[in-house]
């Protein structure tokens, strides 16, 4: 019931409490509020315990929304894909979708996501955010730099790369990693 409260704080408070203890009996209210809840950070607190909860419904429902969420939704289900809970049920295909087929910062988040799984899905996650670092939106360039595992050769040599660019701020950003 609290997660319908009136009271955006109370509603904020229920989902938050959904995120470090998921009940399998919350689901469909998670997935109420990640759709309907007037709130928008309610519905990112929303799709972020959809994840930790996960399952295969969990996965599935999140996915229908993504064609209609904006990007920092989207950022917030390329995180619930990559909670545990949420990996094995589907999710890992998921970030492998976004990876392959979109742009943006939550295809840069998908990458830093599989890359940080290793594997054959680290490996599409490293090149994901090696293409990421050399091209794209500025913010893409600098979030790919700041996620890209510099202890893989092809990332670091991306990011020496950067470091010569002429735009500051991606410039900045590689000399910082």
């Amino acid at each position: 019931t609290a997660m319908v409260d009136p009271d955006e704080r109370v509603r904020r408070a229920a989902l938050t409490a959904a995120i470090t203890s998921p009940a399998p009996d919350d689901l469909e209210a998670l997935l109420a509020a990640a759709r309907v809840d007037p709130d928008p950070e309610a519905r990112l607190l929303a799709i972020h315990a959809a994840g930790a909860l996960g399952g295969a419904r969990a996965v599935e429902a999140l996915a229908d929304r993504w064609a209609r969420a904006d990007e920092r939704a989207r950022r917030a289900t390329v995180r619930a894909w990559s909670a545990p809970a949420s990996y094995g049920a589907g999710g890992r295909e998921r970030l492998l979708h976004v990876v392959s087929s979109s742009v943006g910062l939550a295809s840069i988040d998908a990458a830093a996501a599989l890359a940080a799984r290793g594997g054959a899905e680290g490996e599409a996650g490293v090149a994901a955010l090696v293409r990421g670092i050399t091209s794209g939106a500025a913010a893409e360039r600098r979030l790919a730099i700041r996620l890209a595992p510099v202890e893989r050769p092809e990332a670091l040599a991306a990011i020496e790369v950067a470091a010569d660019e002429p735009e500051r701020e991606v410039r900045v950003m590689a000399l910082a990693r």
